[in-house]
């Protein structure tokens, strides 16, 4: 995979830029150049430091999730939550096109008709649990695609957190770059478990049976609902709490 150089690339990169431009100023510059690339080199290797620690973080990752998943009882650690997100999505948005279709073939008969209101009526809960599950696991598929790309955010966060006026940003591109990975993964293995699955072959036959399914799997996709808010808000506090940190070192020590 070309991803990974891709990534390390970035940072190997902008190191050498950032600590050659300050050298640079250093010694070929008048007396107030050579004052700021000194002053350029110094964010450099704070720069340099912070990222030392993102590699410790990213290089045990897979220590610190497993640690993290056995506190609060997990068995196993997911290898891409992108994926355990993507069928999730899938699974709920199947099921949720084939109860539509469903109510939609049996309104079309006017026999029917009643069976089609009670069963979207009795599915409501359902109906709702999954509608708001779907924009959690597309939101949640689009952030573990991007920590994938920690590596390049973090080689991108050095880059402006050298600089003073940006190095607020370039905290806040570290901190997303530590935080999502974790956050992702663990929420992916959480939700491993879950499918959806009904079928709508022969409703009037089979609406007890569907209508149990629809009750326990809303219940299944609510607890997921509530573990997506709260990842959410854990992270964004990390994420803040991080940021806030760099950004509070960096003015202290330069």
């Amino acid at each position: 995979m070309i991803q990974p150089y891709i990534n390390w690339g970035i940072i190997y990169l902008s190191m050498a830029i950032q600590v050659g431009y300050g050298l640079v100023r250093m010694n070929l510059g008048n007396a107030q150049q050579r004052r700021e690339g000194e002053e350029h080199l110094y964010n450099s290797v704070y720069g340099a430091a912070l990222l030392a620690v993102f590699y410790i973080i990213y290089s045990r990752s897979s220590i610190i999730m497993t640690t993290m998943g056995s506190s609060i009882g997990l068995q196993s650690i997911v290898g891409d939550p992108a994926t355990t997100f993507n069928l999730i999505f899938t699974s709920i948005s199947s099921t949720l096109e084939g109860l539509y279709l469903s109510i939609i073939a049996l309104d079309a008969a006017i026999v029917t008709a009643p069976l089609s209101v009670y069963l979207s009526q009795s599915t409501q809960y359902f109906q709702w649990m999954a509608q708001l599950a779907l924009s959690n696991a597309w939101l949640f598929y689009v952030l573990s695609k991007i920590g994938n790309y920690s590596p390049a955010l973090a080689g991108l966060g050095f880059d402006l957190i050298v600089l003073r006026h940006t190095r607020t940003w370039g905290g806040l591109l570290i901190a997303i770059a530590i935080t999502l990975p974790i956050s992702t993964t663990l929420l992916a293995s959480w939700a491993s478990s879950i499918s959806i699955s009904m079928n709508f072959t022969n409703i009037a036959k089979n609406v007890e049976q569907i209508l149990t399914g629809a009750y326990y799997y809303g219940t299944e996709l609510q607890e997921f609902n509530i573990a997506s808010e709260l990842t959410l808000a854990i992270s964004g506090a990390s994420i803040y709490g991080i940021s806030r940190a760099i950004d509070d070192a960096g003015h202290q020590l330069l």
